[in-house]
């Protein structure tokens, strides 16, 4: 298993599905390299409980960080003919940086339980 953290901003809205095995969350954000010279997609998929907190939080534009294990990297071009790579993951936590007067995601108020709050 491969494990990724990925800082970037959130692209769009959170998309709810309803599959087989139950009801996901999935997130795309822009995050550029340690360099700054190319931008990769990140497709987080949240599980169970996590997904009312991250269609509460999680917003166009927002800055998060995103924690999880990589399911799939694919190389991909867009319409100009920009090289950029997909990163497909199965998200298992994420931050978001305080935002002054807004309530976010706390895990000290959160209930004890075998899974994470988010």
């Amino acid at each position: 298993m491969l494990t990724l953290v990925a800082s970037g901003y959130v692209t769009g809205e959170v998309q709810v599905k309803d599959g087989d095995y139950g009801k996901t969350a999935v997130v795309s954000i822009r995050s550029k390299t340690t360099n700054g010279k190319q931008t990769h997609f990140v497709n987080a998929t949240f599980y169970g409980k996590k997904i009312e907190t991250v269609t509460k939080f999680m917003e166009d534009g927002r800055q998060v960080t995103l924690v999880g294990s990589v399911k799939n990297v694919s190389p991909k071009k867009k319409k100009d003919g920009t090289d950029y790579v997909a990163i497909y993951m199965d998200a298992t936590d994420f931050t978001i940086p305080e935002r002054q007067g807004q309530e976010t995601p706390s895990r000290s108020s959160a209930p004890a339980t075998d899974e994470m709050p988010f």
